[in-house]
């Protein structure tokens, strides 16, 4: 063998152990991007005649027993976030930051585990700046949404954040379809009922794809699973009626909760189309309350007869259509709700027949029906760098006869709920003052603490226009009254008067905001006539998107909202004496609107805001 052949072969050797020697590729491929986003808005009454009558001035206001004029500083309510409330002045605004980093994890070709990691601020908004945040979950309720307002924290030493993960699920690819599990967005339509900002959902689903249908059937093998909850002990009941440690969160015989949805979707071209159904089914009672020895012996009303028993169904759904050509474009969508519940079991109280305990407190005993409804229509055209958009929209609301049962609203308060139908993002491109700042004046996302859209029927157009590749500017304007004329009696929002946390300074009370206790919408306000103007008035915005490197884009909304008449007959006058009590029970003959505590005929000047954000992309 020569020289030239032993070369050969030593290289071939070499090459041959180096490939025995080499590990196997990793499959695993990581892939991040996210949003830090820095947000300045701010706020103003443009005169001296608040939504609460006019500024530095008050009556007494009957509860907390404190003289008039207590609450003159009382003047400007900047709306439902958890930063706004009611101010001593005439304006308000904050600054705050935040960013998201979505996290997408390739297993293999089959497997992939996603999820999102919020980086925003420790404890909740009320929380005093400098001080410590009280023990406890800070997950639970006080890190939802969270934004951290800019140096409530002082020192670099100092943590702001401990962030936390918004969804984290995994998607696997079978012969038959993806498997979806996990905790994540849901989206669906136009948004106007499902919309992935704020819900979300943990179904065990199956997706099939059959060209451009799109088939998906999820479920929820157990909706509800242990959890703490408060103690069932009646008033006046001994505390081992308490069922806590239960796994059955419902206090029933079981834990089944029925919760099956089924959906598909069409795209192809420039039409896109699909349906959305949703079933729940559950029962809930006493059947896992202890019931209370002496009463069983006594033969007298224990703690079980205090729970009332329901049978509660739910079915709701959505479906919609879009088309776009690049020229015209069009989207429509319908949203209802429809939920039954089959009550019976609970004592009377307060002598009112119909109504039981539940946990010693009064609560509605009666069946109960529930029908809600949302449309939108949505229609323009482009042309060129400009851009045409007119929106029409109805939400149902709800309706206060018959001892406030409430028809056609999804919530029996009807204000504040949580994440599960809040719609901001879908009105935000027409409204930023009357839809996020001010929810129309009575409806809360409990989740990010903006306002939403409901019992509402909008009209609404927006003008966009592309100065340059890189700079697009708009117009927009909305018109809104209620959709319901019995959802809201007379005088049903009042300023909180709410005495003060133990260490305060004698004589002051709360600048709080105008929180669900205070909308007096079911019981409390029972008794008030209707609102008779149904107007809650209309917004002009203005704007722009200005892209200014890659990857950095600054958005600037600023807006002028004139409130309707509406806010006239709903918000109590603190000029006038006693406006912090409720309204009588029964509406006594010949009672007027000073009886109710407002004041139709004033003016509310008009209110302006303005959002700066800078979003970085990466």
């Amino acid at each position: 063998m020569n020289l030239h052949t032993r070369k050969v072969w030593m290289a071939a050797v070499i090459g041959l152990c180096l490939c025995l020697l080499a590990g196997p590729a990793s499959a695993f491929e990581l892939k991040m991007d996210g949003t830090f986003t820095w947000n300045y808005q701010t706020f103003a009454q443009t005169g001296k005649s608040g939504f609460f009558g006019a500024y530095d001035v008050a009556a007494i206001d009957g509860v907390t027993g404190f003289p008039a004029g207590t609450f003159a500083p009382y003047n400007f309510w900047a709306g439902w976030h958890r930063r706004a409330g009611i101010q001593s002045g005439s304006d308000a605004g904050w600054q705050t930051l935040w960013m998201d980093t979505n996290v997408d994890l390739q297993i293999n070709p089959a497997l992939r585990v996603r999820g999102r990691y919020h980086v925003g601020e420790w404890g909740p908004g009320s929380a005093v700046a400098g001080q410590p945040v009280a023990t406890g979950d800070l997950g639970q309720g006080d890190l939802v949404a969270s934004e951290y307002l800019t140096y409530r924290y002082t020192g670099i030493r100092r943590s702001f954040s401990p962030g936390y993960w918004n969804w984290l699920f995994m998607t696997a690819q079978v012969p038959w379809g993806i498997v979806n599990f996990g905790r994540r967005p849901s989206a669906f339509g136009t948004g106007l009922g499902w919309n992935a900002d704020v819900r979300n959902s943990e179904t065990l689903s199956v997706s099939a794809l059959y060209g451009p249908f799109n088939i998906t059937v999820g479920v929820y093998p157990s909706r509800r699973g242990a959890t703490a909850r408060p103690s069932t002990t009646a008033a006046g009941l001994p505390a081992f009626n308490n069922t806590s440690g239960y796994y059955n969160v419902d206090r029933d015989k079981d834990n089944t909760r029925y919760d099956v949805g089924s959906l598909f979707t069409y795209r192809a071209g420039s039409i896109e189309m699909g349906a959305l159904v949703n079933w729940v089914n559950f029962h809930t009672g006493g059947e896992g309350v202890l019931d209370d020895p002496v009463a069983r012996a006594n033969k007298t009303p224990g703690a079980r007869a205090y729970i009332y028993l329901d049978n509660h169904t739910e079915w709701y759904g959505s479906g919609y259509a879009k088309f776009n050509n690049g020229r015209f474009f069009f989207n429509g969508e319908v949203v209802w709700f429809h939920q039954t519940e089959k009550t019976r079991g609970g004592l009377p109280a307060n002598g009112i027949i119909g109504r039981g305990r539940q946990n010693g407190v009064a609560v509605d005993v009666r069946d109960l029906y529930i029908e809600h409804w949302r449309y939108a229509l949505e229609a323009g055209v482009l042309a060129g760098p400009s851009k045409m958009s007119l929106l029409y929209a109805w939400l149902s609301g709800g309706d206060r006869r018959g001892m406030g049962g409430l028809i056609g609203q999804i919530d029996r308060t009807g204000i504040l709920r949580s994440n599960s139908f809040a719609n901001t993002p879908f009105f935000r491109p027409y409204s930023y003052l009357i839809n996020e700042v001010y929810g129309t004046g009575v409806f809360q996302n409990g989740d990010t603490t903006d306002g939403y859209i409901e019992d509402a029927i909008i009209y609404a157009g927006r003008w966009d226009y592309a100065l340059a590749a890189n700079l697009n500017t708009f117009a927009s304007f909305m018109w809104a009254d209620r959709a319901s004329k019995s959802g809201f009696g007379w005088g049903c929002i009042r300023p909180d008067t709410t005495a003060p946390a133990a260490g305060a300074l004698p004589g002051t009370v709360n600048f709080g905001a105008i929180t669900n206790a205070n909308i007096l919408n079911v019981w409390n306000n029972l008794s008030t006539p209707n609102i008779p103007d149904m107007n809650i008035g209309y917004e002009i915005d203005a704007g722009m998107d200005w892209k200014l490197i890659e990857g950095l884009v600054m958005k600037l909304t600023v807006a002028y909202w004139q409130p309707g008449a509406w806010f006239k007959w709903a918000c109590r006058d603190k000029n006038i004496p006693l406006w912090g009590t409720n309204a009588p029970l029964v509406w006594p003959a010949g009672g007027t609107p000073a009886t109710a505590f407002i004041n139709p005929n004033r003016t509310i000047d008009p209110v302006w805001g303005a959002e700066v954000k800078f979003e970085g992309s990466f």
